[in-house]
């Protein structure tokens, strides 16, 4: 009810006003990936062993932008991406003086507001180990945290409502819902301060709250938090990440908790060139896997080779270990080459 009353409140301020002819564009890359992996985990039979592989990933947008003469911004927007030509994002973003209120499928703000590594997305490939099998040897369940993201990546259509940017402060929520067959619908917070810091540079704090409802009365719910600190200093950027997952049995039972902590730091070298390191660690503290550890260590390169075209580099080591059982290590590298237009 409460995301219903949201919409409606919104769309009814905005009845009656006329707008602008729209304004449309068209953009988007194309992206060239070779990984190449390995990690301790025996193949399947007659599976092979090539831990390697090479794709394409192509992303056009299609958005259009009207104004209305009391200053409403319409932007209808449309994104589509792979080889079956999927429209995985697509909604209607309005926006005004009171903030922006954004309606259809898009990622949460539980991604869009994050201080994480994950959603920066530095260099592809320095966050985790593309391809590789990171579950302890001899399980087949790959249960312990990877990265510290929360909040949903192009979810479930959602209504999401942003406030300005005021002194620095900026707060945002999501509910998304999971459709007719299933109760998981998901509602995420956040919350960012920034302040101008260390001269050219600036100090942001942000804290996340995603919850995730239980799809039926056998599944759990679930409870995630991330709290960051983010530090920029002329071309230095240092980041601070910590992240918290808590699953419940929605009928009762044993939870499953994990935190995890991130630390990613970058340097742009020049206008064409950044390098960064990512380290991340996460421990199982409750659950059936209580006791089980992961860590990553990941290095990045990019460089910019001419206007719209840059390639990546990224080479990231881990370490899976269990409470119990044997250890998984390995690593992971991705090359990737991105002309946009």
């Amino acid at each position: 009810m409460k995301k219903i009353l949201l919409a409606t409140t919104a769309l009814i301020a905005l009845g009656g006003v006329s707008v602008a002819a729209a304004d449309v564009s068209v953009s988007g890359h194309v992206r060239y990936h070779y990984d190449s992996w390995s990690d301790e985990v025996v193949d399947a039979t007659n599976s092979g062993n090539n831990n390697n592989s090479m794709d394409t990933d192509v992303e056009i947008w299609v958005k259009g932008k009207m104004v209305s003469d009391n200053g409403l911004t319409i932007a209808p927007e449309a994104r589509i991406k792979g080889s079956d030509g999927k429209i995985a994002r697509h909604y209607i973003k309005l926006s005004d003086d009171w903030g922006t209120l954004t309606l259809g499928r898009q990622h949460s703000v539980g991604r869009t507001m994050s201080l994480d590594g994950e959603w920066r997305g530095t260099v592809s490939g320095a966050n985790a180990p593309v391809g590789a099998t990171t579950a302890p040897i001899g399980e087949a369940a790959d249960t312990t945290m990877k990265t510290p993201d929360i909040g949903a990546y192009a979810g479930p259509s959602a209504i999401i409502y942003q406030t300005p940017n005021v002194s620095g402060f900026q707060a945002g929520v999501y509910f998304g819902d999971a459709g007719a067959s299933s109760k998981a619908n998901a509602t995420d917070i956040a919350v960012t301060y920034g302040l101008d810091a260390f001269g050219d540079g600036g100090l942001k704090l942000g804290y996340i709250s995603n919850s995730i409802a239980a799809e039926n009365n056998s599944e759990k719910k679930h409870e995630n938090n991330q709290l960051g600190l983010e530090l920029t200093a002329g071309d230095f950027l240092a980041s601070v990440v910590q992240t918290k997952k808590k699953a419940t049995p929605k009928n009762g039972g044993m939870s499953d908790k994990q935190t995890g902590q991130e630390l990613e730091l970058a340097y742009t070298a020049s206008d064409s060139l950044t390098v960064n390191t990512v380290m991340f660690s996460s421990k199982n503290d409750e659950g059936a896997n209580k006791g089980d550890k992961y860590k990553s260590t990941g290095f990045g390169v990019k460089y910019t080779i001419a206007p719209g075209l840059w390639a990546s580099l990224g080479y990231t080591t881990f370490t899976t270990t269990p409470k119990t059982g044997t250890k998984n290590k390995g690593n992971g590298m991705r090359l990737r080459v991105h002309a946009g237009f």
